[in-house]
């Protein structure tokens, strides 16, 4: 995405898989699930979310909203679409609700949203869940950090930020986040809807992105493509060049999370199933794709 924004003249086609091109606001976001869940920096061992939970918050979504879609195989065919209500998911406490609800609703000030949280339909794997989100991840206690979420965006804010070690993220509020985060933006972002130059040379730009994925939420890669067909619609004719790909139960660029029968599908076998959603020109539409594809 900062290829096609900055340097248009470098490629005549970009694949953008799960880009992370509002890099402030998505660390915003991973800062505000840190305080939930952790929100005495000096004890990281645990948190009240735990794999148990996380197992029955996978299962409530998917006897909630399976089969919604029509059929009911393990897959949420569009998780925009169908409805999801967290309070009637059974086993859970009420503190491990409250901080679902933090994840969903992503990170806000008194001016309202500044990054969407996940999609709370989307399928939660547990192991992908508490590697990049929730912790404690075994793998990342070396590092003093119990999950991804929580080492990008500390560090993003430690160093890009506010240029300080010492900056406590449980203190943060927020409040003065623009301001604050411009310089690191300015940077970092390529938030900047305007491909008039790189569609101007014919370029072409595939953006796809995983329904499921735990890293960054799919609903700020649709608002910003929707962004660019709105500034460049007079410009985009039937063929024209952008197009967005959304694919069911796909983690974070590389494979989809549910299991189909005995077999875990890779993307490519995700799209010889069919199970390859675009909207092209703002308008929905099921993609299938042959045998090799």
């Amino acid at each position: 995405m900062m290829e096609a924004q900055r340097y248009p003249k470098d490629f005549d086609g970009i694949v953008a898989g799960a880009p992370a091109f509002h890099w402030t606001g998505l660390a915003a976001k991973m800062i505000s699930i840190a305080k939930a869940l952790y929100p005495d920096p000096a004890h990281l061992e645990g948190t009240v979310l735990t794999k148990e939970a996380l197992q029955k918050l996978q299962a409530g979504i998917l006897e909630q909203c399976d089969a919604q879609d029509g059929l009911k195989d393990g897959v949420i065919q569009n998780p925009a679409s169908v409805h999801f209500d967290l309070s009637k998911v059974p086993e859970l406490t009420d503190e491990q609700r409250k901080v679902i609800e933090v994840i969903y609703q992503g990170a806000r000030n008194e001016r309202g949203a500044i990054y969407p949280g996940f999609a709370p339909v989307a399928e939660c794997d547990p192991d992908q869940w508490i590697a990049w989100i929730t912790g404690p991840a075994a793998a990342f206690a070396k590092d003093h950090v119990p999950d991804l979420t929580f080492a990008f965006s500390t560090q993003i804010f430690k160093y890009l930020v506010f240029n300080d070690p010492d900056w406590n993220y449980a203190t943060y509020n927020f409040s003065n986040f623009e301001r604050e985060g411009r310089l690191a933006a300015s940077f970092l972002n390529a938030t900047n809807p305007d491909l008039s130059a790189f569609k101007a040379r014919n370029g072409k730009l595939i953006l796809w992105h995983g329904w499921a994925d735990p890293a960054l939420p799919a609903q700020e890669n649709i608002r910003r493509a929707r962004q660019v067909l709105e500034d460049i619609a007079a410009m985009l004719p039937p063929t024209g060049s952008q197009r967005r790909v959304l694919l069911q139960a796909l983690d974070h660029a590389r494979t989809v999370t549910q299991r189909v029968g005995r077999r875990r599908e890779t993307i490519v076998e995700a799209r010889d199933s069919g199970g390859l959603r675009t909207e092209y020109g703002g308008v929905a539409e099921r993609t299938h794709c042959g045998s090799g594809a």
